[in-house]
């Protein structure tokens, strides 16, 4: 092991972006990113109006970080601390020493690279700080650009739920992709 002063900043930051705490004060701009109309079919079926307020205490329940079953991250720009997003590993299962991987960038911050990036900072987390074996996550079969995230973080896709989400007149699958602790410590 490495000098163990050096382990947290090496593991939560990478070149463009750093995991930290989500703060109280970014949880409106987080939750208006969550009801921004180009960003929620990417994150959930449909276009549900959401009330103000709902979300920003959703949000906060899931970065709090006092349990052991979630650990959540906001996504902040390293150079100027700007929040960009956010990232969890949640759902963990002891046992079977598995968690699901989300994330969510602002608009500001999409198409950039920084979502492959706080990508595989989280994945290095998660097989690093916790005894995972397994990360997985799911993604709409719409969503090419997460895909290919995803795919370049070193997942797989291991299979598929047919035609789960409508979306603008049609039927789309839900994609399962996972990544195995040997498969990351190849890479």
């Amino acid at each position: 092991m490495t000098d163990a002063r050096a382990y947290g900043p090496q593991v939560l930051t990478g070149d463009r972006v750093r995991l930290r705490q989500l703060e109280d004060d970014e949880l409106k701009l987080v939750e208006r990113w969550w009801n921004d109309p180009s960003v929620l079919p990417l994150q959930t079926s449909g276009l549900p109006p959401r009330p103000a307020g709902g979300w920003a205490e959703q949000l906060k329940l899931w970065h709090a970080n006092t349990d052991l079953s979630s650990v959540g991250f906001a996504v902040a720009a390293r150079e100027d601390d700007l929040l960009l997003g956010t990232a969890a590993l949640h759902s963990m299962d002891v046992l079977g020493q598995a968690a699901t991987f989300g994330i969510m960038l602002g608009p500001p911050a999409q198409g950039r690279g920084l979502g492959e990036e706080a990508t595989r900072l989280m994945v290095d987390y998660g097989f690093r700080a916790r005894p995972l074996h397994r990360i997985e996550l799911r993604v709409w079969s719409y969503n090419e650009r997460a895909r290919t995230v995803y795919e370049r973080a070193g997942f797989r896709e291991e299979g598929r739920r047919r035609e789960v989400v409508f979306l603008d007149g049609a039927w789309h699958d839900e994609i399962v992709m996972g990544l195995l602790r040997s498969e990351w410590a190849a890479r």
